[in-house]
């Protein structure tokens, strides 16, 4: 897996909005957060538009995928950022030259949605980073954002700065592997295409947002049946945003239970509660990177590649 450079003083960071539209404040202080870090920009041509048919889209499939490959591409453009999720990038697919933009090497940003984009970068061998969209840096705690620049401008190693006491054992054990996974409603919804995800011998970080216990169930099992999940190293759950929202009568352990009952059966390391995604202050997971999960430890650790 390749590993993208650390940003040097001065890189210019491209920002494109692949899925939903993008409040215009939003990207304003996007980049003004980027450029007070010293950073400079490069905004997608479009990156304000939004579809006049499907008001979900941040303009056309073609507006879209134009921003997000010139931008990519772009030999002066050092990074790109992702300004939000919602929905949106898995149309783009189609409109890509995927095999040019596995081709290159720099820091890639973003999650939820985004997490369509991740697996094709990943699918080329790249590693990329599922943390907040750019939209939303600026409102990062302490402890998340020196998680986020941490891992792009120093490769961050060690532990990642979690809470042991916020996180539960599931499923005991340790175990080591490269790390994957994202959204799962969006890893479920790959299956039966080209971006069906590889996780054998992978840590596995799943979280997602507004969704019913009974569509997560779905989603899980979903991945079950497609044969993804059964040679994983271990599993990162997060949590799913709001799910007790979505309930009649939610108990707060539903949740965990439901992660037991779909993953404890592989009989793999199984660490609940990981403060990353659908968050306030999510921490970034490296995708591709190589690391150690301590279900007993509750404990998390980038390594050295």
């Amino acid at each position: 897996m390749r590993l993208p450079p650390p940003l040097a003083p001065g890189a210019c960071i491209g920002l494109a909005a692949p899925s939903g539209p993008v409040p215009g404040r939003e990207l304003q202080e996007a980049v003004h957060y980027l450029e007070q870090r010293g950073y400079s920009t490069a905004v997608g041509a479009h990156a304000l538009q939004r579809d006049a048919q499907f008001g979900y889209l941040a303009g056309t499939d073609h507006e879209r995928a134009h921003d997000l490959q010139q931008l990519w591409l772009n030999p002066q453009v050092d990074a790109l950022f992702c300004l939000r999720g919602g929905y949106g990038a898995m149309r783009l697919l189609p409109l890509l030259d995927v095999q040019a933009m596995q081709r290159v090497t720099k820091p890639f940003l973003g999650y939820s949605d985004i997490t369509t984009l991740h697996l094709l970068l990943n699918g080329g061998g790249l590693a990329t980073y599922y943390g907040p969209n750019a939209g939303g840096l600026q409102r990062l705690n302490a402890a998340a954002s020196a998680c986020l620049w941490g891992m792009l401008e120093q490769t961050m190693q060690g532990v990642l700065p979690a809470e042991p006491e916020s996180m539960q054992t599931l499923q005991g054990g340790s175990t080591e592997g490269r790390l994957a996974g994202g959204c799962l409603c969006l890893l479920a919804h790959a299956c039966g295409t080209p971006l069906q995800p590889n996780l054998d011998g992978c840590i596995v970080a799943l979280e997602d947002v507004g969704e019913p216990l009974y569509r997560i169930d779905r989603f899980i099992t979903q991945l079950l049946l497609s044969g993804v999940l059964q040679n994983a190293a271990g599993f990162v759950a997060g949590t799913v945003t709001r799910w007790e929202n979505e309930e009649a009568s939610p108990r707060p352990d539903n949740l965990l239970q439901l992660w037991l009952d779909r993953l404890g059966p592989l009989n793999k390391p199984i660490l609940a509660g990981f403060p990353f995604g659908h968050e306030p202050d999510p921490l970034t997971i490296p995708l591709g990177r190589r690391a150690a999960l301590n279900a007993d430890a509750r404990s998390l650790t980038l390594l050295p590649d």
